[in-house]
């Protein structure tokens, strides 16, 4: 689940390759610098007195404001990213000296308004469209995935203890695939906290965004003129928290408010089942899906070796560009490269099991909240893993076509997953259940081992396994 209200990533302090401000960028333009947006509002830090800063102090750094603001009042959606920070250290001044952004450039464009210092009552600031480098880091590509994002990069000069570093900025765009529907989520704490956090939304009033609290997060403020409605969250010196150690990770520790203009469970699997509804399978394919259908008459077979055949011959690897990182790519373009993510592989594997006469769709799913799908409001964005269900006879079967090979009966395939789906079809319209929490089978081990420094002082073992 995402833990920013955008895609856009601001980075203070991470570690990487930098630019001096000056030198040439890899793509110079790809980000500029400009005024405040004039629905934009600022007031200033409050800054804790010496006795309570102490809580929001790490590695020589005192956390004083964290920002943002969104507005869905524009014809392109834009988030305002704003972060103020006090150097009280030299350590503190290498973390915060690099400011860096992480954007998708087939639909985001990345405004800075400031990266500058305050110290002594004078203002340096630094943001030039000449300052920053952008460049393409991919950072997954280990993990086999490429998501074609950059990042613009500037190391502020002359950065020293005692000064105040505020950064702001101004994202616009969205992934085309959502077709400006809205969903976010907005954290006001963290396990080293912000004297401040603020949140403030903008939007038409007959645009229907629903709001989910967890863990109290502050109340809103909401003003209604000229048929806007602004709402304002504040939080001022929250308690540090400490997060109990091997928590599980589908429950959510601090405050947070959950945001989406999906309705329903329903809303979410039309917006992606029509990515997933293509049957124009190469001719290749198509003839090797023919001889599966005719060696194995039993439909469950079928389902069971047609998914060792995706599994087998197509190997993992993400291309995430743009809207691929939300929509599979086409057939012809999977089974000519011969690899695929998630969504590629439940597309391939969905199509040849419907030429095979089964039903079957894509599923969304979570790894890490799958458990807990069913406490958040309806939102395309809880999800980061994509499977297949399979219904035959009346069950339900949930197949992972990125998996390794998997061996046995279709009935007696382990389950990868656990938790909640959603279904991508035009009938879906609530969550399901991925499998049972009964075991699908009972094994009883019972054995003797007798052993011993020699052989004529054995001693005895006895084991019983259920």
């Amino acid at each position: 689940m995402p833990s920013s209200p955008t895609n856009c990533h601001v980075r203070a302090g991470s570690s990487g390759v930098t630019q001096i401000e000056g030198a040439p960028g890899v793509t110079p333009g790809a980000v500029r610098c400009g005024p405040l947006p004039a629905w934009v509002e600022h007031a200033p830090p409050v800054v804790p007195p010496d006795a309570s800063a102490a809580g929001f102090v790490d590695n020589g750094v005192c956390r004083l404001l964290s920002e943002s603001q969104v507005n869905l009042c524009l014809p392109e959606r834009q988030w305002h990213f704003r972060r103020v920070q006090k150097v009280l250290t030299r350590a503190g001044a290498e973390r915060v000296s690099h400011f860096g952004v992480e954007f998708d450039p087939a639909y985001e464009q990345v405004e800075i308004h400031h990266v500058r210092i305050l110290r002594d009552g004078q203002t340096m600031e630094h943001a030039r469209d000449d300052a920053f480098q952008t460049f393409r880091r991919e950072t997954n590509l280990e993990m086999l995935m490429l998501n074609g994002r950059l990042t613009a990069s500037l190391l502020i000069s002359d950065v020293r203890v005692g000064d105040i570093v505020e950064t702001a900025m101004t994202v616009t765009g969205s992934n085309p695939a959502l077709k400006d529907r809205f969903a976010g989520w907005v954290t006001f704490d963290d396990v080293n906290p912000f004297h401040q956090y603020r949140h403030r939304q903008l939007r038409p009033v007959d645009r229907n965004v629903a709001c989910k609290p967890f863990n109290e997060p502050p109340a809103a403020t909401t003003v209604l003129a000229n048929g806007i409605v602004e709402a304002c969250w504040s939080l001022e010196n929250p308690i540090r928290r400490e997060i109990e150690e091997y928590a599980v990770p589908w429950q959510l520790h601090l405050p947070t408010l959950q945001f989406t203009e999906f309705p329903a469970w329903s809303d979410v699997s039309r917006l992606f089942a029509p990515y997933y509804q293509s049957a124009d399978l190469p001719e290749i394919l198509a003839g090797e899906i023919d001889r599966l259908a005719a060696e194995y008459p039993d439909p469950a077979d079928r389902a069971v070796e047609w998914l060792r055949f995706v599994q087998r011959e197509l190997r993992y690897f993400a291309l995430s560009f743009g809207e691929g990182g939300l929509v599979p790519r086409d057939l012809a373009s999977i089974w000519s490269s011969r690899f695929g993510d998630c969504k590629d592989a439940a597309l391939l594997y969905v199509a040849g099991a419907r030429r095979l006469g089964l039903e079957a769709c894509a599923a969304l799913t979570s790894t890490t909240h799958g458990i807990a799908l069913p406490d958040f409001l309806p939102a395309s964005d809880l999800f980061n893993h994509c499977i297949v269900r399979l219904r035959l006879e009346g069950k339900s079967y949930w197949l992972d076509p990125t998996c390794s090979e998997q061996a046995g009966r279709l009935a007696m395939l382990s389950q990868v997953h656990s938790g909640w789906g959603l279904p991508l079809s035009d009938d879906a319209d609530v969550l399901e259940r991925i499998g049972s929490d009964e075991p699908a089978q009972q094994v009883n081990i019972e054995d003797e081992v007798e052993f011993g420094p020699k052989p004529d002082s054995p001693a005895k073992l006895t084991r019983q396994i259920e």
